[in-house]
């Protein structure tokens, strides 16, 4: 997210916060069903920009008492088999950024299978925008997961090493973890930068605020919550420092 200088909001700018909310849909349908991935691409990234600029323009109008205040979405908002380090590594970064805060439900049933849900705390907007992006990440981050390992037993062949499932799955996980983290510098680096503009000292607060919100709510809502133990991400430094190297060189709109 890149926050870029703003003035102050104004009524007139409700119809312009609906046109941009209408754009981002559109776009999202766009990205969702092409199959051209240049177009794809283009039309996620015009998306991410048009997401940022609509959740400062909603701080701001909701500060000023513009619109009223959103509502916070408490749902599921991803759900899988087990604990993933990397899927939770790239939760905790989007919230932070992005205002929100989450939790999980982990379980096994009768039959010894898994089942792993998160849930997201946050303003509407905030969630739709961490949904969006939880789910674009996790696709970009299983494609170049997926490169990586071919191209790591590929070499391990042609070096005469003996490969396996098993090393094929620790180096993926470890993959995969790296990435997440590289990914989440990004996101911490463009909060960091932001916050040093003069211009942007406002609309950082407000955000910030969201975040803290977001939490309180979830505090809240959910009383006698504890927090989880930690889970393991792969062992493989190697495989680890390579995903991190890929998640840096990932797209999240500078």
């Amino acid at each position: 997210m890149t926050v870029e200088e703003h003035k102050p909001a104004d009524k007139s700018k409700g119809s312009e916060l609906d046109n941009i909310i209408a754009r981002i849909k559109a776009l999202q349908a766009k990205a969702k069903g092409n199959e051209n991935e240049n177009e794809l691409k283009a039309a996620t990234a015009i998306a991410e920009k048009l997401i940022s600029l609509h959740r400062i323009t909603q701080a701001q109008l909701e500060a000023e008492c513009v619109i009223p205040s959103e509502a916070f979405k408490d749902e599921d908002i991803y759900c899988q088999g087990r604990r993933q380090q990397w899927i939770e590594c790239l939760l905790r970064e989007l919230c932070n950024h992005f205002g929100g805060s989450w939790y999980l439900y982990s379980r096994r049933d009768m039959n010894n299978k898994g089942e792993c849900r998160y849930t997201c705390v946050a303003k509407i907007s905030d969630w739709d925008t961490i949904h969006y992006f939880l789910n674009y990440l996790i696709f970009e981050v299983e494609q170049v997961a997926k490169k990586a390992g071919k191209l790591n037993s590929a070499t391990r062949l042609l070096e005469g090493r003996e490969t396996s499932k098993g090393d094929a799955i620790a180096f993926g996980n470890a993959f995969r973890s790296g990435c997440a983290e590289g990914i989440g510098s990004l996101f911490q680096e463009l909060r960091s930068a932001a916050k040093k503009l003069p211009q942007n000292s406002t609309a950082m607060v407000l955000l910030d605020k969201r975040a803290q919100d977001a939490r309180a709510h979830m505090n809240n809502t959910h009383r006698g919550m504890r927090d989880a133990g930690g889970v393991s991400g792969g062992r493989s430094s190697s495989a680890r420092a390579q995903g991190f190297s890929a998640g840096r060189k990932m797209n999240i709109s500078r």
